[in-house]
């Protein structure tokens, strides 16, 4: 899939702290893929749809479908899509949102044309391992954490859930702290970032049933 000039948004991790924080009460997260498995469908609601790699037209997604790379995945007005992917992680892909996954099982890439994300991995991923999320303007890098973001033909938001995230874009990177979001506008570097937390109503619009696919034990606990 062809992508716009390459901006770097890594999201970084210290496996230190990630450790320290969740030792004692990790969340549950999904059960674990099959061996070789790429990724799964674990709930749908609304329109959602699937092209298969090598198929020219859309298919009804269904719970339980297995992913391989090269799948797109579209959803429309009001559509939500909960995916797990491998090491523990997963994605849920808001409404009128459109993307295709690529890479490996243990380099997993998220390529979105548009539309919104949340994207969460319960633990410390293994050394080497990462997730990717690629947009006309970014590309994300996860090792373990949890972050929230969208994109249009425009600009892509990035925001850093809990634990740090680096931004880099055009020869500039800033570090968002919890609770902060950048604006990455395409061509240029991320913008200064700005507190922000993400709205209760946005994050109740990613809901499926009340749940986040597991994510929701990873938001930090109001004071």
């Amino acid at each position: 899939m062809r992508l716009m000039k390459a901006i770097a948004l890594c999201l970084l991790l210290p496996a230190a702290g990630f450790a320290a924080k969740h030792a004692k009460a990790p969340p549950a997260g999904p059960k674990p893929l099959e061996e070789g498995e790429y990724a799964r469908v674990l709930k749908v609601a609304g329109p959602v749809s699937i092209r298969a790699l090598g198929h020219q037209g859309f298919t009804p997604a269904d719970t339980g479908a297995s992913l391989i790379p090269g799948d797109e995945l579209k959803t429309g007005p009001g559509g939500i899509a909960q995916v797990e992917l491998g090491d523990g992680a997963v994605l849920v892909v808001g409404g009128r949102s459109d993307v295709v996954l690529g890479g490996e099982a243990d380099d997993a890439l998220m390529q979105f044309k548009m539309g919104e994300w949340l994207l969460g991995v319960f633990h410390e991923l293994p050394k080497g391992r990462r997730l990717r999320v690629a947009t006309p303007q970014a590309v994300a890098v996860l090792r373990g954490t949890l972050c929230w973001g969208k994109t249009d033909p425009r600009e892509t938001q990035a925001a850093a859930i809990e634990h740090e995230v680096e931004v880099a874009a055009a020869g500039k990177t800033i570090t968002l702290k919890p609770g902060q979001l950048s604006r990455i506008p395409s061509g240029q570097p991320p913008a200064s970032p700005v507190a922000f937390a993400v709205p209760a109503e946005t994050v109740d619009g990613l809901r499926i049933e009340g749940s986040l696919g597991g994510l929701e034990g990873l938001f930090p606990k109001p004071k």
